[in-house]
């Protein structure tokens, strides 16, 4: 099922109890054919180029629970895909390292070949219910 993992989960409830949470330098994307499961470590692409990970993503400031893509999360010159060459894409999730943070599965599955690129366009990530 998609969503925020355990881990990190755990780590936003903690400051609750004055327990710092490390933080996440940067965030970069992995490509999945089901669903990741709670590891993200399910139906990973065969994609190599670039570890099989994207560019980074950068994203907008937080407001009212959410936030927002803003830019990154290039899968460029898509590579080491064998028999069959084609995969079709139904999940992303989100990496800091090798800290798994977040599965997402897509609106619309894409199906990707060797040499192809595949750009993240839009992505929002939420809390809620957030008291108004």
């Amino acid at each position: 099922m998609s969503g925020i993992s355990a881990t990190k989960a755990n780590s936003y409830l903690n400051t609750l109890r004055n327990v710092a949470d490390p933080g996440i330098p940067s965030v970069v994307l992995k490509m999945h054919t089901g669903d990741p499961g709670s590891g993200g470590n399910l139906f990973v692409s065969q994609d190599t180029a670039g570890g099989g990970l994207s560019t980074p993503v950068v994203w907008s400031a937080a407001a009212s629970g959410a936030m927002q893509y803003a830019s990154g999360g290039l899968f460029a010159a898509i590579a080491g895909l064998t028999a069959p060459a084609t995969e079709v894409i139904s999940h992303i999730s989100l990496w800091s390292g090798a800290s798994f943070l977040w599965s997402v599965a897509l609106t619309t599955n894409k199906s990707i070949s060797n040499g192809d690129s595949l750009q993240l366009t839009t992505l929002s990530l939420s809390f809620s219910p957030v008291a108004t």
